[in-house]
């Protein structure tokens, strides 16, 4: 826990976060105050979450229509091959990136069944709605910003990453462990509902 309060600490002093934000953060890693106790906090119930199993099959219709466009490209390939000439090398070439990028993209949809999803949910005061939902690769992203402390120099932007790296690390190593549970955020305030998953 001590570890957690130092990298929340160093995330301030880099300003990758507010006073006020390390200040919720503080409190959500120390537990319930005597305060807090008298009033114990609802459990997350399967209403106020997103429906997971939705997510979870969400990866199914995207890979099979990767799979598909990559199977109509490699049979364009081979319905060309005993063909000479531009025209053809060209249309060879380009089935053949088309191939390979859909085939990525196949292995990419089969991959995020398993991953970790993002989930935000925006509701206005006038009534409009917004919804966006995506697999993270949390490890990946960690890589990422751990590789982009290579090419800078700058000590402020390198405690940045370094605190977003941890911070990362973190939130996977609370969700993965034994009782883990979804990170959620609620912010309410008088024109907007912000709700944010991360499941």
């Amino acid at each position: 826990m001590e570890q957690s309060q130092d990298r929340i600490l160093q995330m301030v002093a880099a300003g990758a976060i507010t006073a006020e934000e390390a200040n919720r953060l503080l409190a959500a890693i120390e537990g319930p105050s005597a305060a807090d106790e008298a009033v114990p906090a609802a459990p997350l119930s399967a209403v106020d979450l997103p429906r997971i199993s939705d997510f979870r099959r969400g990866w199914q219709l995207p890979f099979v229509g990767a799979t598909f466009l990559a199977a109509l490209s490699l049979s364009k390939i081979a319905a060309g091959r005993g063909r000479r000439g531009v025209i053809s090398q060209l249309g060879r070439g380009f089935y053949g990136l088309l191939a390979a990028v859909s085939a990525g993209g196949a292995l990419f949809f089969l991959w995020s069944r398993d991953a970790r999803w993002l989930y935000i949910k925006i509701d206005q005061a006038d009534g409009r709605r917004f919804a966006l939902s995506l697999p993270v690769p949390v490890g990946v992203l960690a890589w990422l910003l751990r590789f982009a402390r290579r090419f800078n120099t700058d000590p402020d932007v390198i405690a940045q990453l370094d605190a977003a790296e941890a911070f990362l690390r973190e939130m996977q190593a609370e969700m993965d462990g034994p009782g883990g549970q979804p990170l959620t955020i609620d912010i309410n305030d008088q024109d907007q509902h912000v709700q944010i998953y991360f499941l």
